[in-house]
Formats: C-alpha cells, sequence, structure tokens
C-alpha cells in the first residue's frame, strides 16, 4: 500500500544540490538555459547571477566559447 502521508522538508536534508549542480555544464543547454531565464524571469545579466549566485564572468566566457556574445539590449546571448 501506499503511504498518504505528504513529505516534510526534513524527509529531504540529506540531499544536498547546490544551483551549480542544476546549471547546465554544456555550452548549448546552457545557452538555452539563461536565456529562457532572462527571457522569463530577469531584466539582465546581472539580476540572473546575482540572484543564482553565480559567477557571470565564468557563463560569459562559456557561451563565448562556443560562439556567443550577451547583448544587453536585448537581455539575452546571440
Amino acid at each position: 500500500m501506499f503511504s498518504t502521508t505528504p513529505f516534510s522538508t526534513s524527509d529531504f536534508s540529506a540531499i544536498d544540490i547546490t544551483l551549480l549542480q542544476l546549471i547546465p555544464s554544456d555550452p548549448i543547454i546552457l545557452l538555452s538555459f539563461i536565456n529562457t531565464r532572462l527571457r522569463d524571469q530577469y531584466s539582465s545579466l546581472d539580476d540572473l547571477c546575482d540572484d543564482l549566485d553565480i559567477d557571470r564572468t565564468e557563463i560569459e566566457d562559456k557561451l563565448r566559447l562556443a560562439g556567443f556574445e550577451y547583448n544587453p539590449d536585448q537581455n539575452q546571448f546571440r
């Protein structure tokens, strides 16, 4: 039988997932992830990086190597 008791937050205390582990490492998937967040949630790359506590330079460098540059006027990498 299945338990009908809902999970409590303490049930997940052993799970240690940091936000950096959720950010894609593949540059093309990273591009999609970042641009989607910029489109849907953030007005600038700085806002996204501050909120997610990620290094802007690292994101820009990784995407630059894949041929993409951040355009602040369009608020996306192209």
